[in-house]
């Protein structure tokens, strides 16, 4: 649980940097709403709360089996005279079947959310389906779910079942990731705004990022996020790049965070890494992960490291080039056109829709965290196998690419006084053999405070106690 939670000096300047803001929404109203479900959830020491909530389950065990438990508020073991808990709805992009960094950031906010005293539930509301290429060659990624993540609610797909959430939850969080970022939910933007949050409902974000430096909405998103925002209880987002956007577009001051997983030491992500199947043999590989990958990238650092150490593809295999590919899908539509009368069979289409969506089998979410975790160096474009580098204490190079987000890096790595470790592609060659050790203490000096105030604020935002000026 977190300290200080009865600051009478933080609420007066909240509410000095809050009055005016919304007439329909005023800090003496919030104020009253959170008072009511704190009065409700509030119990004494080792008080057991055994409040049932009707027509909800959690998923457990196999996927294709689940066991229906019930929702229940947990037990309360804190050892202060009272204890507020709540049932916290966490919105993100936990479900993926190859972004390592969208389900540990998911697993990372949920253990933020417990450390600071409540009870996180995943909201299972998802993009889209996964095509049958991502169902084979992404399966481990539903394994770490059902492993690491037990807090995850039934599929939630529809607005009824979403507007039902507020009879199960006390307070919803948006965050982290790029759920902000308009072009990747340009059709489920208002969710991930928490649109279906009652008024009466904690609602808060939590480092969500907006992914690029400008906010890439029409004017009737922006009109629409603009009030969605307004009636959130406390805003905080990712970059810096993303305060500005909230301040200049939205008229909200955000504040700025870090990512979730920076919340946590190593050690929080030990229990993940012990069960690889990779723990404990101390490779000390070169870790090379680049997502839009391109043979120059590959090759310098090939050359670099040739005859000196091993380097480990952690992301995953190809089962087949793609020039292979591209050789047999081509044949297979060849001779299906050549056979009049006849059409290319289910299995074959099946095969061919395989072949041209993906080849590549991801390695488990435990066993790319600890090659990344037993890496000498770490190569890569990818923000979260940067953020792991520096969890873990790392060297790494980190190749810029604009179009997955370059603010979002140099925000962090600026803000960590490290910005030197991030590169153009044709810079990499020479930044291989000149870039030296990372002196992370000096890091982690920058780091320690960034990390408490986070924490703190994560902590003022689900007592109600934080929240942006708005104008």
């Amino acid at each position: 649980m977190c300290e200080n939670r009865g600051n009478t000096a933080l609420d007066e300047y909240t509410i000095m940097q809050t009055e005016g803001a919304d007439d329909t929404n005023t800090y003496p109203q919030r104020c009253e709403r959170h008072a009511h479900y704190r009065q409700r959830t509030q119990v004494t020491r080792e008080a057991v709360i055994t409040e049932k909530v009707s027509g909800c389950s959690l998923h457990t065990g196999n996927a294709s089996h689940p066991q229906t438990i019930d929702f229940r508020l947990k037990t309360a073991t804190h050892t202060d005279i009272t204890t507020r808990t709540m049932n916290i709805g966490i919105i993100t992009f936990h479900f993926s079947w190859f972004n390592y960094g969208a389900v540990l950031q998911t697993y990372a906010v949920s253990e933020a959310v417990r450390k600071a005293g409540h009870t996180p539930y995943v909201i299972d509301f998802r993009q889209g389906n996964p095509s049958r290429a991502a169902l084979r060659h992404g399966a481990g990624f539903d394994e770490f779910r059902h492993e690491f993540l037990p807090g995850i609610l039934p599929p939630t797909q529809t607005r009824e079942a979403l507007l039902s959430l507020n009879d199960r939850l006390d307070g919803f969080l948006a965050g982290g990731d790029q759920i902000w970022r308009y072009g990747y939910v340009i059709r489920n933007y208002r969710t991930y705004f928490l649109d279906f949050a009652a008024d009466d409902k904690l609602k808060i974000s939590y480092a969500p990022s907006f992914g690029i430096d400008r906010w890439e909405g029409d004017a009737e998103a922006t009109v629409t996020v603009r009030r969605l925002l307004h009636r959130m209880d406390s805003v905080s987002v990712r970059e810096e790049s993303g305060v500005k956007i909230c301040r200049d577009i939205f008229g909200i001051d955000a504040v700025h965070v870090l990512d979730p997983t920076l919340l946590h030491d190593a050690e929080t992500y030990m229990p993940i890494i012990r069960s690889s199947q990779f723990y404990g043999n101390g490779r000390n590989a070169v870790a090379y992960m680049i997502l839009d990958d391109n043979n120059s990238i590959r090759r310098a650092v090939e050359e670099r490291f040739r005859n000196e150490s091993e380097i480990c593809d952690i992301k995953g295999t190809d089962l087949l080039s793609k020039y292979h590919v591209r050789n047999i899908v081509s044949a297979a539509k060849r001779l299906s056109g050549k056979l009049p009368g006849h059409r290319i069979s289910r299995k074959a289409e099946a095969a061919i829709e395989l072949l041209e969506g993906n080849t590549f089998v991801y390695r488990k979410v435990p066993d790319w965290l600890c090659l990344l975790h037993d890496s000498r160096l770490v190569v890569t474009d990818s923000f979260h196998a940067v953020v792991f580098s520096i969890i873990f204490r790392r060297d790494f190079l980190c190749v810029a690419n604009p179009g997955r987000g370059k603010a979002r890096l140099e925000s962090l790595l600026g803000s960590l006084g490290i910005t030197d470790r991030l590169c153009n592609a044709d810079e990499l060659p020479e930044k291989l053999h000149s870039a030296g050790h990372i002196g992370y203490d000096a890091v982690y000096a920058r780091l320690a405070p960034l990390r408490k105030r986070s924490f703190e604020y994560l902590c003022g935002a689900l007592d109600g106690k934080t929240k942006g000026d708005t104008r």
